[in-house]
């Protein structure tokens, strides 16, 4: 199989390089997050996120929130079970609509949500230790780029 490279070499194994080291940095911190949160809270990935996405959108239906995250309402259910039963959501039939669940977080739930917020922060504040205002502003600018590329490519290959 051919390569189809537009890069100059040179630019190209520079490319290479800095798409490879993003591409790692972001597996290191997805590993730093989830590591971090289990290892703090006892929750595995699918169930924070549900429970971030409840702390951010109010009080759902089971069905909005299949929907919002991406997966299938019956993954959804047996996320939402176990965290019920763990104290961090409660289910509640809607006031109109008795075939719908609303659900919502508990203060159990809310004080894990603000617990993993500092988590966060502090996995922020690694993720940049020693880096200075400039270096920080280059690799901001340097990254909303990538990202208004892959629009862009994103953009052109969905027309």
């Amino acid at each position: 199989m051919q390569e189809n490279n537009h890069l100059p070499p040179r630019d190209s194994d520079k490319a290479r390089a800095v798409i490879k080291q993003f591409i790692q940095a972001d597996r290191l911190h997805r590993q730093a997050v989830e590591a971090t949160i289990t290892a703090q809270t006892g929750l595995h990935r699918s169930q924070h996120m549900l429970l971030m996405r409840l702390a951010h959108c109010g009080i759902p239906s089971q069905k909005q929130l299949a929907k919002d995250l991406g997966v299938s309402p019956a993954a959804i259910a047996v996320s939402l079970k176990r965290l019920e039963s763990d104290g961090y959501i409660t289910k509640d039939a809607d006031a109109d609509d008795c075939r719908c669940n609303r659900i919502s977080l508990t203060e159990k739930g809310r004080g894990v949500v603000a617990k993993t917020c500092t988590l966060f922060d502090c996995i922020d504040k690694a993720m940049v230790e020693g880096f200075d205002d400039a270096e920080l502003e280059a690799l901001l600018h340097g990254l909303a780029r990538i990202e208004q590329n892959l629009q862009k490519l994103l953009s052109t290959q969905q027309q």
